[in-house]
Formats: C-alpha cells, structure tokens, sequence
C-alpha cells in the first residue's frame, strides 16, 4: 500500500493514543475495519476492539501496521503499554 500520509500528519499522531492512530490510518485510506483487519491479518472485531481503547493490538500487530502503511520504525515505539487501560465492560 502506498503511503499518502505526509509526515506532518504521521507526527501530529504521535500526540495521540493508539486508538485514535489506528482509526485515522484506516480512515485516511478509506478502509473499512473489515478491509484493515484483512490487511493486518487479524479480525474486525480486534480492530473494533482496538479503536475502542478495549485491546492492545499486539507488537506483530503493531509491526505489520507500519509495514503496511510505510510508517517510521519508531511510530509506536512511544506507546507506554504499562499505562493502557482498557474501559472496563458493563455488567447486566
């Protein structure tokens, strides 16, 4: 996949939890989570999941989303993993 972000954009969303990473990417590409998760290899419900702040995607994940999008080796390399919390579910 072609890279079309422009490093301005891939430094403003260094600024920005991993969540919000993950769904501008997608969306800059207009993909669907369906389309995503084929790309990386994984299921729509774990980059639902993702973009919800729910999961963490892990670091194969990570790795294979920067491959795809061409993205600096050190674009997730900030992400603090100690300090995610996922939202905790509602019981009932």
């Amino acid at each position: 996949m072609e890279n079309s972000i422009s490093e301005q954009k891939i430094a403003d969303l260094r600024a920005y939890p991993v969540s919000y990473r993950l769904q501008r990417l997608r969306w800059w590409h207009n993909l669907t989570q369906q389309d995503f998760a084929d790309l990386v290899g994984c299921s729509r419900t774990s980059v639902s999941a993702w973009e919800k702040g729910q999961r963490f995607p892990s670091g194969q994940n990570l790795m294979n989303i920067a491959r795809i999008y061409d993205l600096p080796g050190d674009f997730f390399v900030d992400v603090n993993i100690e300090t995610f919390k996922p939202k905790k579910r509602k019981k009932g």
